[in-house]
């Protein structure tokens, strides 16, 4: 792990820490919704599977571009029906 992180670029660090930022307010805003402490708390984590996903394609682009475009499209989709939920509900 120690080689591997000194052989990435200073942008995929970036990503790798945002992606591990994003994830663990993901986890923490859904435990809240179920435990019922937040009602609201999808409004928050949805949107952050778009940016999760977003985050992942960026990551996967240059090696393995098959993820990274159904991470593109799961990413896109998630967005979509979030815009759609808070523009017509």
């Amino acid at each position: 792990m120690k080689n591997q992180w000194k052989e990435k670029t200073f942008t995929m660090k970036v990503l790798f820490i945002a992606g591990i930022m994003v994830a663990v307010v993901i986890l923490i805003f859904s435990l809240l919704q179920f435990l019922g402490i937040l009602e609201n708390a999808g409004n928050i984590y949805i949107p952050g599977l778009s940016v999760l996903m977003f985050i992942q394609t960026a990551e996967n682009w240059k090696d393995n571009r098959h993820t990274a475009i159904i991470s593109l499209f799961a990413g896109v989709f998630i967005f979509a029906i979030v815009a759609v939920h808070f523009i017509l509900l």
